[in-house]
C-alpha cells in the first residue's frame, strides 16, 4: 500500500501542475458587469488601463450616461465632432445595416425606449399606433456622417450602439492585452 501511494505521488509530480497565475478583473461598465481572466506571467496589473478603456468607450457610447457623446447626439446637443471610436462603430454599424438590409439598425433607439429597455421607462406595453409612429424614426439610411458631424433626417432619431459597443470594447481590450504580451 505505501508503494502505491508513493507511486501516485511520483506520477502526479512528473506530470507537473501549471502554476501560471491568472488574474481576474471585474467591475461594472456599459450598463452591465464584466469579468476578465487572463494568464499573468508578468505580474503586471492592467486594471487601471482597462478601466480607462471602459471609461473612454462609456464617455462616447453609453446610453446610461446622459453626458456621453451618443446621449448628447440623441438630445441634439452635439452633432459633431466626435471621437474615433464613435466614428468607427457608426461606420461599422452602417455597413452591417446595409448588409442585413436594415435588420441590424442603430436607429432603433425610440423602439427600445418604448418597450422600456432603457434608462427611462417606456410604455407599459406600446400600442400598435405608438409603434407605427416610432417606426418612421427607425431607418439607418436616415443618419449619416458628413463633414465631421452627424446628420439626422429627423431630430427625434435616437442612436443605440448597445448591440455592437460591447463587442467593440471586448476587441479593444483583447488588442490591448495582446500588445502587452498576454496571449491567454
Amino acid at each position: 500500500m505505501p508503494f502505491k501511494i508513493l507511486l501516485l505521488l511520483c506520477l502526479s509530480a512528473s506530470f507537473g501542475w501549471d502554476s501560471t497565475p491568472y488574474r481576474t478583473l471585474q467591475g461594472q461598465a456599459q450598463g452591465s458587469t464584466y469579468r476578465i481572466i487572463y494568464e499573468d506571467k508578468t505580474s503586471a496589473d492592467f486594471s487601471k488601463s482597462i478601466d480607462s478603456l471602459f471609461q473612454l468607450i462609456d464617455a462616447s457610447m453609453s446610453l446610461w450616461d446622459s453626458n456621453s457623446l451618443i446621449s448628447r447626439i440623441n438630445a441634439n446637443k452635439n452633432l459633431g465632432p466626435f471621437d474615433a471610436h464613435f466614428e468607427e462603430v457608426f461606420i461599422k454599424s452602417q455597413q452591417i445595416s446595409k448588409n442585413t438590409k436594415g435588420y441590424f439598425d442603430i436607429t432603433v433607439g425610440p423602439l427600445v425606449k418604448a418597450w422600456g429597455f432603457s434608462k427611462t421607462k417606456g410604455f407599459a406595453s406600446p400600442t400598435d399606433l405608438q409603434i407605427d409612429s416610432l417606426r418612421k424614426l427607425v431607418n439607418y439610411k436616415n443618419v449619416s456622417l458628413k463633414d465631421g458631424g452627424i446628420t439626422k433626417k429627423y431630430p427625434e432619431i435616437q442612436l443605440d450602439f448597445n448591440a455592437i459597443a460591447q463587442g467593440y470594447t471586448v476587441d479593444l481590450i483583447a488588442e490591448y492585452l495582446t500588445k502587452k504580451g498576454i496571449s491567454n
